[in-house]
Parts: structure tokens; sequence; C-alpha cells
């Protein structure tokens, strides 16, 4: 692929709105306030247990709806986030959330009408409702949970001044964090002194550790304070809702039961001696007693006759993923190259841009892509994961918003799945330390999902039963994420070095509940598929397009089935894991 130009490297939002000072833009928000309002006064109107013949027009009126919030949000979700100095797009995305806030009633509101109809009789009444037999149902047992409707519009209006406020303080605290780290000329924002972490200087990250530590105690009281009023908020709603737990919520939404979550998280327990003999092999390679947190992202050193890792450009990172997804399936490879030749991606970093990366589905299989590039293996791995996501939103192109709603579990398949299918050809393509830099990056990744993502895990579920008797204090919130990182990385890391903060350094916390195993399962279930086309071949494609079209529309486990696959026994899941101490074993025949 011929080398890039600067605009080539930025979105062309133009195919949406010609510009945010556009009157179209301007009048698609005030339309979508007033559309939304007038679907939530409708369906405040819906009498219970009638009104069955209506069915279908609701579902059409809710897609096209939400084909036009999602298409308006899209586009300036991407503009803010490539630019958060436009105001005006600021101004408007706010303006949004009045529309998304009353769609989201209307939800509420059909979900509750939808338990009043009988169930058989409403999968069956027509081909539009068969087809949606699964949301239907779900919805029909969702509403036997929710509160009065009433009871849920002023939950609705009530989250802008509860949780969400808690949420925005956090992010306005956490954002206007000024840390001094020993060696930095001057205070630096907490996002660039965790990057730090992976500094290849030992005193850099050891300095830039405790400097953060240091950051977060002098702001424990307020943080602590955003996560007892969220998760005092999920308590009190929950019971509200009739939910058990506030766990038995999410695993509904997850699209899996707890005897899955038990044996997955249980086998992945059996195989933390694996990940704690890879942290030792790291230490020794960076030449330490033992790994303390702020080494767990530190680069490897190249040693010997090894060649230093890779650089690569973006032009190179394109020709290898493209080469990769055309291996894979044509109609991949198709879809990459379109996103590359037409715009569909934000790529460099630049003053006012935000971090990390995404991908945003703006509907009919279009999707947009923002990263920030830099010239390492990490970035182009990191392509290739959120074109997965575009690949996915692609085999929805043909689904309605209702069966879009992906469970989390599922929401990462394809994306983990391509970044497998990279990182196998760079192992067997590269050498020396080129090869190291592949493999410590992908089992960096695997730890954290399987090891870290664990200790939040368990951290949330105490911090949520602490909370049940009254708020907890910073200190013993702290406590609480040190025992769980204890009982996960156990002599894998210093114990005097662990990270007692973790619980402000992740936003997750504070925008929804349990949003951690789902990580786990989404990257073992993609081993485990990666497995099945190893062994199947071609013949394995139309089954896995399949399984993502239709990734809103039946059970996790049901979809695994038609592989062969049983999420609900621990076979499953080790075999998975097996795979991560394969790369274990390649790591330490590197290292030695």
């Amino acid at each position: 692929m011929k080398e890039k130009q600067k605009n080539d490297l930025e979105w062309d939002l133009t195919r949406y709105f010609p510009n945010v000072e556009s009157p179209e833009l301007a009048n698609s928000v005030e339309q979508l306030i007033k559309d939304c309002s007038q679907l939530m006064e409708e369906f405040q109107g819906l009498e219970p247990g009638k009104g069955m013949e209506s069915i279908d027009e609701y579902i059409k009126k809710m897609d096209h709806l939400d084909s036009l919030l999602r298409r308006t949000g899209v586009y300036l979700n991407c503009t803010v986030s490539a630019n958060s100095n436009d105001v005006l797009a600021q101004k408007l995305l706010s303006r949004l959330a009045k529309a998304s806030s009353e769609r989201s009633k209307a939800s509420t509101l059909f979900s509750a009408w939808i338990g009043t109809l009988h169930a058989k009789s409403l999968v069956n009444h027509s081909k539009l409702t068969q087809s949606h037999s699964y949301v239907l149902e779900r919805t029909h047992f969702l509403s036997a949970k929710q509160m009065t409707p009433e009871a849920e519009s002023v939950s609705e209006d009530l989250k802008l001044s509860g949780a969400v406020a808690w949420s925005r303080l956090y992010g306005d605290i956490t954002s206007q964090m000024k840390v001094v780290v020993k060696g930095q000329k001057d205070p630096v924002g907490m996002s660039e002194t965790r990057t730090l972490a992976y500094n290849a200087d030992r005193d850099v990250r050891a300095n830039a550790y405790n400097a953060e530590i240091e950051a977060w105690r002098e702001n424990q009281v307020p943080i602590a304070a955003c996560l007892n009023g969220i998760k005092g908020a999920s308590l009190t709603l929950t019971k509200h809702r009739a939910w058990n737990t506030v766990l038995s919520q999410s695993l509904y939404f997850a699209g899996i039961d707890e005897a899955t979550l038990s044996v997955m998280m249980e086998t992945a327990r059996n195989y933390f001696p694996e990940f704690r003999r890879y942290l030792r092999l790291k230490a020794k390679a960076l030449q330490i007693p033992t790994c303390a947190f702020y080494d767990l992202f530190a680069p490897i050193p190249a040693s010997g006759n090894q060649k230093e890792p890779k650089k690569w450009d973006y032009s190179e990172a394109c020709d290898f993923v493209l080469d990769r997804f055309n291996e894979f399936a044509p109609q991949m490879g198709e879809l990459a190259q379109k996103s590359f030749s037409q715009r569909w991606i934000d790529v460099m970093p630049r003053q006012g841009k935000r971090d990390g990366a995404f991908c945003a589905g703006s509907g009919k299989g279009e999707s947009l892509v923002m990263m920030n590039f830099k010239s390492s293996y990490g970035s182009v791995s990191t392509l290739a994961h959120e074109l997965g996501h575009a690949y996915h939103n692609y085999c929805l192109r043909d689904t309605t918003s209702l069966q879009r709603r992906i469970p989390m579990t599922l929401a990462e398949t394809a994306s983990t799945f391509c970044e497998i299918l990279c990182r196998n050809k760079a192992l067997e393509i590269m050498d020396g330390a080129q090869k190291l830099e592949v493999l410590e990056a992908a089992l960096q990744n695997a730890s954290q999902i399987v090891v870290d993502i664990t200790s939040r895990f368990l951290f949330e579920s105490r911090m949520i039963e602490a909370r049940k008797n009254s708020d907890v204090s910073s200190e013993e919130i702290c406590e609480i994420m040190r025992q769980a990182q204890i009982e996960t990385y156990g002599d894998g890391l210093d114990p005097s070095l662990l990270h007692p903060y973790m619980w402000a350094a992740k936003p997750h916390y504070y925008g929804s509940d349990f949003y951690n195993y789902p990580y786990m399962f989404g990257l073992l279930f993609a081993q485990g598929l990666y497995a099945r086309y190893l062994a199947e071949g071609k013949s394995f494609i139309d089954r896995y397009e399949r399984l993502l079209g239709h990734s809103g529309m039946d059970s996790p486990a049901n979809l695994a089935n038609e592989f062969g696959i049983d999420i609900r026994k621990g076979d499953f899941w080790e075999d998975s894991l097996k795979v991560i101490v394969a790369d274990i074993e390649r790591f330490e025949a590197l290292v030695k």
C-alpha cells in the first residue's frame, strides 16, 4: 500500500453531515429530541394486555428512530473524540443526550407493555416477531424485574443528578489531577503518569508509580465518595427491580448464567500458577528479584545478537492486517480495504484528540475506527482489533436495532479473533527481540484479562457487599483491593509493591457494574473459536459469520453449541487456557 498522506489519516465524516455548523446537524438533533419524546408519549398510552396487532409497527418505528439516533450520535461522538476543544460539538452532544434519555424511557415502557402480553402468542404473531423471538422473550422476562413505568421514568431522570453526576465528578477529578513525578520537569496529568509504566527505565517506572500512589492518596476521599454513590445507587435499584443481586442483573445483560461464570473463573484460577511463572520469568529477563506492580508493562530488553523490536509505519501495518484478513475471508479483507480507502479510520495522535481506541458502528455495516498509532506492533494489533469490531458490525448489517443488542461477552469475539490471526502470523515471520515483543504483548494482555480481571471482579464483589451496610472508607477500599491482588497475583508480584488504588485508576467502576468478567469470556471464547478454525479450515467461516450476525439473536450458550462448545463445562475453558500456557513456554525459551 502506498504511503498515506496526512488527509488519508483523518476521518472523512462529511457523508454524515457537512460539518458541525451545518443546519442539517442542528435540525437532526432537535428532530430526534422531538421524535424520541413523541415515541415515549405514544408508549405511555399502551394498554396492558392489548394492542398486540401493532407490534410490527412498533419494532419498525424503533429501528428507524434508533438508526437516526446512532448516525447522529456517532458523528458527534467521533467529532468530539478527535477534537475535544470543539465547543459546538460538545454542546450538540449534550443536547442529544436529551433524545437518548427519552428513547430510554420509551424502551422501558415498551418492555413493561411486552410483559403484559402472552409470550407465546407474541412471538408467533408474525414473521417479524418470530425473527425477534429471542429479544422478545428476554424482554418479557426483563419486564418482571422492572419497577413501575412511573418509577422507572423517575429513575431515568434522577440518573443525571445521581450516578451520572458521580461519574462525571470522578472524570473531572481524574482528568484534572496534576502529578509531580520525580525526574519530570513539570507536573503531568494522570494519563501521562500511567503511560510511564511502559518506560524501559525501571527508575522512571518506580518514580511514576510512587507519584501516582501519592496523587490518588491526596484525592481518595472525593473519589471514594463517587464510588460509594454509584454502587449505593446500584444496590438500591437492584433491590427495587427485583434482582437477587447486582451480579445477577449483570449476568442477565451478559447473556450467561452463574454456572457459566463460576466454571470459567474457577478454571482460570487453576491456571494462576502458570501466570505467576510468566511473571517470574519476566522478572528474570528484567534482571530483578521480583516484579513490582509497576513492572507489569515494562518492555523486555534485547540481549546478545537479538534484533531490536521492529518499527512499523502505518502503511506497512495496513498491508500486514489486510493480508491476514484476506487469508481468512475475502469479505473481511474487502471491508478492511474499504475502511482504508474511504477514510473510516482516524489514525494519528494530535492535540485535542482523546487517547485510546474504539470502533463505532454507524449503520448499514459501516463503522468508524479511532486509534492513536505508534510505530510498534501494539498499534498493529490495535488496528486488527478495531477492524475486527468493524467486521462484526458488517455481519450485523441486516439486523434491526433490537437484534443488535450484543452482550458484552460476545462483543469482543471478532476483535480478539482478529488479534490472534495477526499475532500468530507475526510470531511465524519474526525472530529474536521482534518475536519476544509480540509474545510479551500477548502475555501481558492475557495476564491482565485473566489474572487482573479476576482481582477486579473480586474487588467489586466485596466492595458491593461492604456497601450494603454503610459507606466504605477509602482506607477500607484500598485494603479490599490489596487483598484481591494478593489472592490473584500471589508470588508473581512483590506483595509490598501492589497497587491498592487501582479502584481509583480504573474508570469502569464508575460507569457500570461488573465491567470485568466479560473480557475474560471474550478472550477465552475467541481462543477456543480460533482452535476450531485451525482444525476445520474454511468450512468454519460460514458458521463463524452466522455467530457474529446472530450474536444479539440467541444466547452465547446456544451459539457456542453450534461449534460443539459447552461453555458450562471446564474442558472448553481449560483448552483455551492451555493455548496461553504454550505461549508462556515459548516465552521461557526466548528469555533463556
